[in-house]
């Protein structure tokens, strides 16, 4: 997303990732004072160069490059314990997490939701296994359980 400001009334923007000559015009240019493209580059180490200009006959240019990361990994549970009758699971990444006392074979929908930060906890029955399962915001979460806990 790009904005302009000042200039005249009318502003097209282009842009590219790999130099000033092969500019791609934006999709939404003109009128409006934000340009948006939608794009979806690989992960790794991008420089982006944009170009906008008017009808007066004003531009400006600039470049910035930054990294794309890709998560692509469930939360991991970093600690559980029990205390005064609940069960505490903490993430390594804030995460929701819910349980079922059946399976770790159970849909998200049908599981009992625990939370939705790092630290996650939930009452706990003497005897009574939980099954665990935590995803992320990327929607990233195991085939499996995040973890099995039996109540002591």
């Amino acid at each position: 997303e790009i904005m302009t400001s000042g200039g005249g009334d009318v502003h097209h923007c282009a842009y590219s990732y790999k130099d000033f000559d092969s500019l791609i015009p934006l999709l939404e240019t003109g009128l409006s004072r934000i340009h948006t493209q939608p794009s979806s580059p690989a992960p790794g180490l991008k420089t982006i160069f944009v170009e906008c200009d008017d009808e007066t006959g004003d531009f400006a240019r600039g470049e910035t490059t930054f990294e794309i990361i890709k998560d692509t990994s469930p939360p991991m549970i970093s600690r559980v314990w029990e205390d005064a009758g609940e069960i505490f699971v903490v993430t390594t990444e804030e995460a929701e997490c819910g349980y079922t006392t059946d399976s770790c074979s159970f849909s998200w929908e049908d599981s009992v939701f625990m939370g939705d930060s790092f630290v996650h906890a939930i009452d706990s029955v003497t005897g009574q296994t939980y099954y665990v399962k935590c995803r992320d915001g990327f929607g990233n979460m195991p085939t499996r359980c995040s973890i099995i806990v039996t109540a002591t």
